[in-house]
């Protein structure tokens, strides 16, 4: 797991004069065109300058979540992502965001972070033995900053036929879910492809991107693959998800499959925004299309928090993005 510490955010923020000086619209736009590029530290400095110094209540709770998301989406750090999803519950449970969204991101980065801990181990009673402390860096009840999205749900955590599920969540489905199968190589029966409304028309959640073929033959060089002059990028089998399932890069060395979120990842997460996606050929390259933003596996962001407006609690939230699995609540072990 990648350890980024939370002392480097400190020296990405450039203080502002005043309250009163912020420019919200501006951070925000700085904060997405940087998270955009991939640079995800300099990102959560531009948004923890939202959260520091914006006047306003809705887009300092809108700068945590963002913050949330970045910790859990691309810094692999969940108890990070935890804490400050607690702090909305806690302290902006007056904002737009609903509170069994968090509670149930709260719930799946617990599931996911317990399981990363002691995937080593076979039987739950073994995992139990990671304490709170150590999964969530010393919050909770040892901390006076005592979150609620944590002690709302009580310990809580997700599993399948009594082991613990991995959790995986990403931002925003683009309409339906991905299974795991179809993106990595584990056949998990709880992560299928799922019809996502609640995640459909989402403002921003549709993209557009040009690509040229030289600019796809330098990324995908940059990762030891061997390829020459481009002629052809093709979507090969599509999933009942809508997504395809391998990209065919023809070249004057060959062709090559490659699945598509690994295509994905080789030329940028945040430029290639999902799979969930439509290519058409332009004269030196592509023109794509697409909905969604992440790998489309388990919970989608977006459609929790649509859920939880329409009314679903956290358990339904959970149920509907992770099937068949049960929600237990674990108790701390003393050895």
């Amino acid at each position: 797991m990648r350890v980024i510490f939370t002392a480097c955010l400190f020296t990405l923020i450039n203080v502002s004069a005043s309250f009163a000086a912020f420019d919200d619209a501006r951070g925000f736009r700085v904060a997405a065109d940087l998270l955009n590029q991939g640079s995800y530290l300099e990102a959560l400095g531009a948004y923890q300058e939202i959260v520091t110094y914006s006047e306003s209540y809705e887009n300092r709770a809108k700068g945590l979540l963002f913050m949330g998301a970045i910790y859990s989406l691309y810094l692999d750090q969940y108890d990070e992502a935890l804490r400050l999803y607690s702090i909305l519950m806690r302290d902006y449970s007056k904002s737009s965001f609903a509170q069994d969204a968090l509670k149930a991101q709260a719930v799946a980065a617990r599931s996911y972070a317990l399981y990363v801990k002691g995937k080593s181990s076979d039987k739950l009673y073994d995992l139990v033995a990671t304490t709170a402390s150590q999964v969530y860096g010393g919050y909770g009840a040892e901390s006076p900053t005592s979150t609620r999205a944590v002690d709302a749900t009580g310990g809580e955590v997700m599993t399948y036929e009594g082991r613990l599920v991995v959790a995986y969540f990403h931002a925003n489905s683009g309409g339906f879910t991905e299974g795991a199968r179809s993106v990595w190589v584990a056949d998990l029966p709880y992560l299928t492809a799922t019809p996502d409304p609640y995640s459909d028309n989402i403002p921003g959640g549709t993209w557009d991107l040009s690509l040229s073929y030289q600019v796809i033959q330098d990324r995908l060089n940059q990762y030891g693959l061997s390829i020459g002059t481009i002629h052809q990028v093709s979507p090969v089998d599509i999933s009942s998800s809508g997504r395809p399932l391998r990209i065919a890069v023809v070249s004057s060395r060959g062709r090559i499959e490659l699945k598509s979120n690994d295509f994905r990842l080789k030329i940028g997460a945040m430029k290639l925004r999902s799979t969930r996606l439509r290519i058409h050929k332009t004269t030196d390259g592509l023109r794509i299309n697409g909905n969604g933003l992440g790998h489309g596996v388990g919970m989608s962001q977006w459609g929790a928090y649509r859920m939880a407006q329409t009314g679903y609690d956290y358990r339904d939230i959970l149920t509907h993005y992770y099937k068949g699995v049960q929600i237990k609540r674990i108790e701390h072990s003393n050895h």
